[in-house]
């Protein structure tokens, strides 16, 4: 007990649960906040805001711009200002005693806490009584110890992601996928001799030159490659999805997603493979609203990029044409930056990202 009443907020959930049934009910505090995206840089921004609670309170009644801040701004620029590319909407749910937790998390963490406390207590009554328990926990469970995955409210769980076009919220398709072992023939059959990529490696940037090599056999046989991205920690992969992007709005939420995913399981590499634009850069400063993809003199682009706490990244690359012949390659390019939309990972990962960094402008 006296360690439920040492954590704060173990101890407001108990005062909590006292005057929801004797009093009332709790006096809300929630919020709904409108965040105006530009650029990778304002989504990273706006990660940071969320995730540093006690700087997050200072802006909990006041978004970073309104709307007529926004028309302001624009006037005093000339219209030059780049348009708004998305809105950030996020829901809150906060009680005057806890301003820097949202509820769900707290109750997650208070599962949490009074789990271990159970478990630390049982484990201490084995000990002194190993005669007559013929059991014990092992180490790892205990700490190991946390709230069920339907507690753990992610961060784009709280969030949508608007497009100012459309007025629709972002719906960036996933799916999960797990190794098949038995599919080696059907691979081979289809795209040639195959180069074994295993499991565990001792960096994922180990993996970008076979991999670029896999991804043009695959673009050639099939006229078009999947976003395929994968988390590693200590070398082994321990996650990985499909991902499939529409506009800029499905692009920001992807990648308040990778920082997102990387927290959850720890990671600290990342290796993905897609397809892409490559523009103008003069074209992408003087319209700044207009997307690569939207560009008239866009060229399309294979890429292999992989990412490591430690390393940094690496990504090689391909522009290539299709042809009534089939897909023509360039030469490859072997940069090492990261594309902008990797600037939360990068945060994430303790890289500053106000233009030290080691990412693609």
């Amino acid at each position: 007990m006296e360690a439920l009443k040492a954590d704060p907020v173990c101890k407001w959930a108990s005062d909590a649960r006292t005057t929801i049934t004797k009093i009332g009910d709790l006096d809300s505090l929630s919020t709904l906040t409108v965040w105006h995206l530009f650029t990778y840089d304002d989504v990273t921004a706006f990660r940071d805001l969320k995730l540093n609670r006690k700087a997050r309170t200072a802006h909990i009644r006041k978004p970073i711009l309104n709307n007529s801040e926004i028309a302001a701004m624009e006037t005093q620029s000339g219209h030059t200002m780049p348009q708004v590319q998305a809105f950030g909407i996020e829901r809150r749910w906060i009680v005057e005693e806890l301003p820097e937790w949202d509820l769900l998390d707290a109750l997650s963490h208070c599962y949490t806490f009074l789990a271990r406390l159970v478990i630390n207590c049982e484990q201490d009554l084995i000990r002194t009584s190993r005669d007559l328990l013929p059991y014990e926990y092992p180490e790892t469970l205990i700490s190991e110890i946390h709230s069920p995955e339907c507690m753990r409210a992610k961060e784009t769980d709280r969030l949508d992601v608007i497009s100012p076009q459309t007025g629709h919220a972002s719906i960036a398709q996933t799916k999960r996928i797990e190794a098949d072992p038995n599919i080696g023939p059907e691979l081979e059959k289809r795209y040639g001799p195959l180069k074994p990529i295993t499991r565990n490696v001792s960096s994922p940037l180990d993996l970008v030159d076979d991999l670029l090599q896999h991804a043009k056999r695959v673009l050639v046989a099939d006229g078009s490659h999947m976003r395929f991205y994968q988390l590693f920690r200590g070398g082994s992969a321990v996650y990985g999805e499909v991902v499939e992007l529409g506009n800029r709005t499905d692009k920001y939420l992807h990648s308040l997603r990778l920082a997102e995913m990387a927290a959850k399981y720890r990671a600290d590499g990342f290796l993905e493979i897609a397809e892409g634009w490559v523009g103008s850069v003069a074209e992408a400063e003087s319209h700044p609203a207009v997307e690569i993809s939207e560009q008239p003199n866009r060229k399309e682009s294979l890429s292999v990029t992989a990412f490591t706490r430690t390393e940094g990244p690496l990504t090689k690359w391909v522009i290539f044409r299709r042809t009534a012949f089939g897909v023509v390659f360039d030469e490859e390019q072997t940069d090492f930056v990261a594309w902008n939309f990797l600037k939360p990972l990068a945060q994430a990962w303790g890289y500053p990202t106000d233009g030290r960094s080691p990412l693609k402008e």
